[in-house]
Order: structure tokens, then sequence, then C-alpha cells
């Protein structure tokens, strides 16, 4: 078998080595690549003879996976795969997994980086201490005591809901999925957006997602409330915001 990484991946020269080492000792051909190109043309010239294809978020449509005539798996080092087009896959006998759970840690103390900036204000005071001025206007907010509303109750949604948890916050969660955790209150979307101080989002981007966020749940919102979004962009209608 071709096995191409289209991208180093972050993962060290010496490391990838080992691995291709490791793939020839076992009677495959292993190609990786040292930078990240994300024009189709490129894309295609790296790809086409591939068995299997290593990539991470760069986008693959049918116009790059039809010229992969040899494609048995596409591997996603990548915990989403909505930038490959699975049923282009599915028709072609083609197999996407990816990584799940990688990130999970990341995401969630990201997601809780965020709002903790927003209500300290932390860049805007770090800004006016270098300049140096005055502290006026930059009074922050504490989290604890705070409802959080986790939008997609997953395995990244439920991590950074127990960040916030930690932090002293109520969580309330909107979720497909009925879950009985004794610290989350399970309520619907729009009770969810009325009683949120903060609005974290963890769903999946999909046709059925697009905009979900929209004008009507935008004006629900609490005026004082924050918006934070580490899944993918177009879950919120963005003209709207």
């Amino acid at each position: 078998m071709k096995i191409i990484f289209a991208e180093p991946l972050g993962v060290a020269p010496t490391e990838l080595e080992k691995i291709k080492t490791y793939f020839e000792n076992k009677g495959h051909s292993f190609v990786y690549y040292s930078d990240r190109k994300e024009g189709s043309e490129e894309i295609i010239k790296r790809a086409s003879e591939a068995d299997i294809l290593t990539i991470s978020n760069i986008p693959l449509g049918k116009d790059i996976i039809s010229k992969c005539q040899n494609l048995k798996l596409i591997n996603v080092a990548f915990t989403r795969y909505d930038h490959i087009d699975i049923e282009y896959c599915k028709n072609q006998g083609i197999s996407v997994c990816n990584a799940a759970g990688y990130s999970t840690p990341a995401v969630a103390e990201l997601s809780l980086s965020l709002a903790i900036n927003l209500y300290r204000k932390i860049l805007d005071m770090d800004k006016n201490t270098r300049i140096p001025t005055d502290r006026k206007g930059l009074l922050g907010q504490e989290l604890f005591g705070k409802t959080v509303g986790i939008i997609g109750a997953g395995v990244i949604g439920l991590a950074t809901a127990k960040l916030f948890h930690t932090f002293g916050c109520k969580i309330i969660a909107y979720s497909r999925t009925l879950k009985k955790i004794d610290w989350i209150d399970f309520v619907n979307i729009d009770k969810l957006l009325q009683q949120s101080d903060i609005v974290s989002l963890h769903i999946t981007s999909n046709a059925e997602t697009s905009n979900f966020i929209d004008k009507e749940k935008l004006h629900a919102m609490k005026k004082s409330a924050i918006l934070i979004n580490t899944a993918r962009g177009a879950i919120i209608d963005s003209l709207a915001l």
C-alpha cells in the first residue's frame, strides 16, 4: 500500500522518519510532506497515488477525491470531518476515520479561557498596562455563580461543562441525546438561551446546524450574555450576529 501524509501534521521529522521505516519494513510505501499546501492542484499532485491518505483539516471535496483512483482510506488527523465529502466517499467505498478525542482538554480549556478573558477583560487590561493608562471601564466580573449553557453535550461539551462547574458555575445544557448528570440541568434550547450568562457551542457543523444560532436565538439571549464558539463558524449566522 502507498501511505501518504499530505502535510506534516506537526510531527517532528525524526518521528516521521521512524514511521517511514516502520511501514517500509512492513512492505508498504510511505511518503510525507514537510509543508502544508491547501490548493486543489497541489493536494491532487500529492495524493493522487495514495491508497491511504492522512490529512488534517484541508478540505477534500469530490474534485480532489475523484482524482485519487487507488484511495481506500482517508485518515483525518482531526476531530471533525465536515471538510470531507463523506457522501462521495461512501459511494466510492472509501473509508473515512478521524482522531476523535485527541483535543478534548484543549478545546474545553480554550472555551473556559475565552470566557475568563471576556469577563476579566484581560487583553484590554494588558494593553492599558503597557501604554500605560488607568483601568477606567475595565472592572471585571467573576465566573462564580454564573449560569453556563452548553449547546451540544458530547465529549467536548461535557469536558467544558466540568471545567465551568469547577469554577462554581451553574450548568445547563441542550443535547439531542438525553443524559442524566446530577450537576447538569438539561433544558430545551429556548430556556437555555434565556437563562444563560455564557453560551458555549459544541455541536457538529452540518446541514442541520448551519446558522443554528440565528437572529431569533441571538435575540432570545440576555443582553449581557457572552457567546463562545470553539466549534465551527458556520453554526452561527455571522450577519445576524
